[in-house]
């Protein structure tokens, strides 16, 4: 009989639980692209294929099975992603990440985004409906292969942060649209920047520099500024679409390039894939969560967008000379859980022009603690179709037929650039 010492099978555990947590590493960092798969949510044969650089081709015979590939592939390389952009839009990272964000959660939970995107949702024609169906079970089913199995977690992320993963809902999707409204404008806050202007400078010197400026003096408002800050917040940057005419490009063909201006991230925003419906071929940017391509070309024209810059927003002062009757003023109670600490409440206010929200939420410490606004913004418009304008250029046959439908867009605001 021999025995083995205890520092050997110390030693022996620590070798099998480095090779176990690199075998789940390896799983959850490198998605399985092989393989068939058999799922009752498609019409008929679906096929993923992808290059050296893992961008998705998917051939489909319908519309909806094309979505459901672009929401398994969304979710089986970006799923984190799509769950942070998620977990933004509707006021729920202190769930994972703690109390350090619950200003940020508060702010978003102002909009009520979750009540506003599903009646979004039901305003959509029958075509978009089914294709966000189709997507979000897409999503599901990669979300249901995660929280099945002990070995597939679905990205390093989830193992550092373990939770269930919630379903996809159809208007989850539209949300991630309104986060992308969100991430354009600035507008609320350049509303408080003017405010600090006119307190440094007199009515002369304040509309030679905005000359456009209709109303009143800011200093005539009975705002009370904090002691703390008068400082302007700095916002550099710019939005650009660039275009050749044949005559200017070797390939006698029209070339075009966009910058939607937002923010860098890692991974990227954007998620390149390509569809080919029948004869029907798509080929352009997405954003993972989003079925649409952004930025992209078919068979006939190509597109792509850039920021506007639209004044979208509008801060509206409540003062004792521009009271809200408290008929018109409905409250919900909202519950914050956070990771490893009781959940709080707090009471949100809402009116028919907009939600009610405190200015510490918007511009840190620039007013007094009782300082309110009512917040006004395109984005919270409740018949938003701007997925059906996309959805409409995707399949256009030519610029003309493109153009029809550009004025469903409403949030957010883009310049679009279409060649043919």
């Amino acid at each position: 009989m021999q025995f083995i010492s205890n520092s050997k099978i110390k030693f022996l555990f620590v070798i099998c639980s480095l090779f176990f947590f690199y075998f789940l590493l390896l799983g959850s960092i490198q998605p399985n692209y092989s393989g068939k798969k058999i799922n009752s949510n498609l019409q008929a044969k679906v096929k993923i294929t992808r290059g050296k650089f893992a961008i998705p081709r998917i051939e489909s015979t319908t519309d909806e099975d094309a979505y459901f590939a672009l929401g398994y592939v969304h979710a089986q390389d970006r799923l984190w992603q799509m769950q942070l952009l998620k977990r933004t839009i509707y006021g729920e990272l202190t769930e994972l990440f703690g109390s350090k964000l619950l200003r940020k959660d508060r702010l978003m939970r102002h909009f009520m985004f979750r009540h506003i995107c599903k009646e979004n949702f039901s305003k959509q024609p029958l075509k978009v409906k089914k294709n966000l169906i189709a997507y979000s079970k897409g999503v599901n089913q990669r979300i249901v292969e995660i929280n099945s199995s002990y070995l597939d977690w679905g990205g390093i992320e989830f193992m550092l942060f373990p939770h269930t993963i919630p379903k996809w809902e159809p208007f989850d999707s539209i949300a991630i649209l309104k986060l992308m409204a969100f991430d354009l404008t600035n507008k609320a806050n350049q509303e408080i920047d003017t405010f600090i202007m006119g307190q440094n400078l007199d009515e002369n010197q304040f509309r030679d520099l905005i000359p456009q400026y209709k109303g009143i003096h800011p200093s005539q408002l009975d705002l009370q500024m904090s002691q703390t800050t008068n400082t302007i917040k700095k916002s550099l940057g710019a939005s650009n679409v660039w275009a050749l005419s044949p005559i200017r490009s070797n390939t006698s063909s029209s070339i075009g390039a966009s910058d939607p201006h937002l923010q860098i991230a890692a991974p990227i925003i954007w998620y390149m894939a390509g569809f080919k419906i029948k004869d029907q071929n798509v080929f352009g940017a997405t954003i993972p969560g989003i079925p649409a391509f952004l930025i992209g070309r078919n068979n006939d024209i190509a597109w792509g967008m850039t920021n506007v810059g639209a004044d979208d927003q509008d801060l509206l002062y409540i003062n004792k000379e521009h009271s809200l009757n408290q008929k018109e003023i409905q409250s919900m109670n909202e519950t914050f859980n956070i990771s490893n600490k009781d959940s709080i409440q707090f009471k949100n206010q809402y009116t028919d022009q907009g939600p009610i929200i405190e200015a510490d939420l918007l511009s840190n410490h620039t007013f007094s603690n009782d300082t309110k606004f009512v917040f006004q913004w395109t984005a919270l418009n409740p018949n938003d179709l701007t997925l059906e304008a996309i959805s409409h250029i995707m399949n256009a046959k030519s610029m003309n037929q493109a153009a029809e439908k550009l004025n469903l867009i409403t949030s957010p605001y883009i310049n679009l650039m279409l060649m043919d």
